[in-house]
């Protein structure tokens, strides 16, 4: 393995260095890192005007969503028909890819993302099966990933840190809301994330890194449900455990519990008096549960 600083292409004077063991363990830890300027703006005005020349039949509009389309770039095999900024950007990728983990492969594909102005954002999901990623951490302590390349300015980002298995957690997602284009975004594979909804044109390059060893069907995601709690006296959803702790504070059947309780402790404090053994008592409750000599004189009988 490289433990050189990942950078983009030699001619680069504004590229970011971002030592490889930061960038390892920010993915490791949190399910994500981002790799400024990974990507010069030479390069990234390449690959926007090598986007717009694009056929419009190559787009496709996924048709759950059909202000956001995508295109699926294959460049397993040699051909004229591709633009060469592609090659470059999955060169790229492949790079830092073998520099990060010796278990990492690149896709030979890489996938076109345009949304239209006005789209909605996107529902939150896992790029790969938990079926996949818990294999990859069996076999491999490592874990598959996608990158995401950015090529547009305010491309926003929601991304649930440390989600690494089941119902995300609200507490726990960001907004990468700084990137700037040529950013590259590496995502774990098992992480919860979902694009904002965008005002303007957005375009961004999306590359599959596999775990050497673990197939992985790419036709599949895994939606993933944010996690809400219920509040124990009326049952109301609360999408927080903070938001759960105010609500029980002030809960109505809280209130109503409370005040059974105050009638109840009022009673308690009146005490009572025992005429078995001319005694009072400071506590009722106490009261209840004392025997007296009398008392057991009679239970002997």
């Amino acid at each position: 393995m490289v433990e050189s600083s990942a950078e983009s292409g030699p001619d680069n004077e504004n590229s970011s260095i971002t030592p490889l063991a930061t960038i390892r363990a920010n993915f490791w830890n949190a399910g994500h890192t981002t790799v400024a300027s990974f990507l010069s703006q030479d390069e990234v005005e390449m690959a926007r005007r090598a986007i717009m020349r694009m056929h419009p039949r190559m787009l496709l509009r996924p048709l759950k969503n059909p202000q956001r389309r995508q295109a699926l770039i294959d460049l397993t095999h040699d051909s004229e028909s591709v633009s060469a900024v592609f090659r470059m950007v999955l060169s790229r990728f492949i790079e830092l890819a073998s520099n990060l983990h010796k278990s990492w492969s690149v896709v030979e594909r890489l996938v076109v993302l345009d949304t239209l102005p006005d789209a909605a954002g996107e529902q939150l999901h896992r790029d790969f099966q938990s079926a996949e990623t818990a294999m990859a951490t069996v076999q491999q302590e490592w874990v598959q990933a996608s990158f995401l390349l950015v090529l547009d300015e305010d491309t926003e980002l929601i991304v649930v840190e440390e989600g690494f298995a089941g119902s995300a957690l609200r507490e726990k997602a960001v907004v990468l809301d700084d990137l700037q284009p040529g950013d590259l975004v590496v995502i774990r594979g098992d992480v919860p994330h979902a694009e904002a909804a965008f005002k303007e044109r957005n375009l961004r390059i999306q590359g599959c890194v596999n775990v050497d060893g673990v197939d992985h069907d790419e036709r599949m995601v895994e939606q993933v449900a944010w996690a809400f709690y219920r509040c124990k006296h009326c049952f109301k959803r609360c999408d927080s455990k903070r938001a759960l702790s105010n609500h029980v504070r002030y809960c109505g059947e809280t209130r109503r519990k409370k005040e059974i309780a105050k009638k109840r402790k009022i009673n308690n404090d009146k005490g009572a008096y025992c005429e078995e053994c001319d005694r009072h008592f400071g506590k009722k409750n106490t009261f209840d549960v004392h025997k007296c000599k009398s008392a057991r004189d009679r239970d002997e009988a």
